[in-house]
């Protein structure tokens, strides 16, 4: 008999007829114990807590791709009552007066880790009202609630050279792979090269837009970046960044720099202001 399956028989005995909850869940991954004996103690044991957004978010963080799904799977097969608990529906049918017993067929809305799962990029579409504009670096934070603050920020980094009107894409490159639908402060970062003068000499310059966004969940997200050439340090007048998808801007505060500035610089002279 394998190690394997000898550590199933073990474990299943250890946890046998009683549901698990998420600090046994995360004894085991911190424990090294194999994936493969894990989801097979969740399909037979499964958990005794709720699946909301938020606990969704909170187990993305401690569990593996792979163990996160069986726990979904699972929940979505345990036996149930009509009720409804942490955005999760159950429903039996009625049974009309006179009528014979029918077998009760229960149906589960479970949540589904997509609605949840953060793009693997942002889609940018340059636009300005200058004849020579090239975006050299844009960076784009979410950063984590407050009361999350321990979580990730969720970063998008693009980096090479934009032409105006065309699309880049600035892919993710940092933070939790699900993100729970909220409210959030994101900043987005770029670097340009343009024009100056009558002599049309070329110059970079640093723009940093701060945001209160809303994330409504998983999808394609684009943003329409207009960078006008209001020389206004700062100013809240008006909107340069637009977005279609399940991404929506709130507000939006901006400042900008000539020269090459770095993404901490930017922030901490804006802040200060």
């Amino acid at each position: 008999m394998s190690k394997k399956l000898i550590l199933l028989g073990f474990l299943a005995s250890t946890f046998v007829f009683a549901q698990m909850n998420k600090e046994q869940i995360y004894e085991l991954v911190e424990k090294k114990v194999d994936a493969q004996v894990i989801i097979s103690l969740l399909d037979q044991n499964c958990i005794d807590f709720e699946l909301d957004g938020a606990t969704v978010v909170e187990l993305s963080t401690h569990l593996p791709p792979e163990i996160l799904k069986a726990v979904v799977d699972c929940k979505a097969k345990q036996p149930v009552t009509q009720t409804t608990s942490g955005g999760v529906t159950f429903s039996a049918p009625v049974q009309m007066e006179g009528a014979a017993t029918p077998m009760v067929k229960e149906t589960l809305q479970r949540p589904s880790l997509d609605a949840f799962r953060v793009h693997p990029y942002l889609a940018i579409l340059m636009e300005s009202n200058k004849s020579s504009f090239k975006a050299l670096e844009i960076d784009i934070r979410i950063l984590p609630p407050e009361t999350a603050p321990d979580q990730e920020t969720v970063r998008f980094h693009f980096k090479g050279q934009s032409e105006e009107e065309q699309e880049v894409r600035a892919y993710k490159v940092s933070g939790p792979e699900f993100l729970e639908p909220g409210n959030y402060q994101a900043y987005f970062y770029v670097i340009s090269e343009r024009n100056k003068g009558l002599l049309a000499r070329k110059y970079l310059r640093t723009d940093i837009h701060k945001m209160m966004v809303e994330y409504q969940g998983s999808g394609p997200i684009t943003l329409t970046y207009n960078s006008k050439e209001d020389r206004s340090f700062k100013s809240s007048k008006s909107t340069e960044i637009t977005t279609s998808g399940p991404l929506v801007i709130h507000s939006e505060e901006k400042a900008s720099f000539d020269g090459l500035r770095g993404f901490e610089e930017v922030i901490r002279l804006f802040n200060e202001e």
